[in-house]
């Protein structure tokens, strides 16, 4: 029973030894893009994106998340208070940043416990359309396991972003 058990943990450990390098290898960071073609003038769309008092049509995490409140101040920032732990309750906060130009607009992403996460939407005259792209990036903690994590947000979140241009796109074309 000893021989079995010294098997064992010898075979964890060399897991554990195979994930970390691993997880070394890969990058710590990431981006995740996801882009719709909107019928609407870009100052329409701009109008939406800039105010976040009229992202609640359309933000996929306000129309998921049923415990979450979000609280805006004038100054462009956005705190919210969400049940989204089982034992608590997660805070954070949404910061404008200074507009680069009329079609960069960006934002810094605060959650209790994570790594700043920056959102980008890139907005392209066409115009009576307007093609948006919407960017997450950042980086994850946890090093190097993290970054097996980051390698996987483009299939855990991207497909909210798609659901959150999907609503845009339908909010500003009804």
């Amino acid at each position: 029973m000893s021989q079995l058990f010294k098997r064992a943990a010898l075979c964890f450990a060399l897991l554990a030894v195979i994930v970390y390098a691993i997880g070394a290898w890969l990058p710590s960071t990431f981006n995740v893009s996801r882009e719709r073609t909107i019928s609407v003038p870009l100052k329409r769309v701009s109008d939406v994106l800039v105010d976040l008092s009229k992202w609640a049509p359309w933000d996929p995490w306000q129309n998921s998340e049923t415990d979450l409140k979000l609280e805006i101040s004038k100054n462009a920032r956005g705190l919210w208070v969400g049940r989204w732990l089982k034992d608590g309750i997660e805070h954070g906060r949404v910061i404008q940043q200074p507009q680069l130009s009329k079609n960069t607009i960006e934002y810094n992403l605060e959650r209790s416990g994570e790594p700043l996460r920056r959102l980008r939407f890139e907005l392209q005259d066409l115009g009576m359309n307007t093609r948006v792209r919407w960017t997450v990036s950042g980086k994850n903690k946890f090093y190097p396991i993290g970054n097996i994590f980051a390698v996987q947000m483009e299939k855990y979140v991207g497909p909210v972003y798609e659901r959150g241009l999907d609503n845009l796109k339908k909010h500003l074309e009804k």
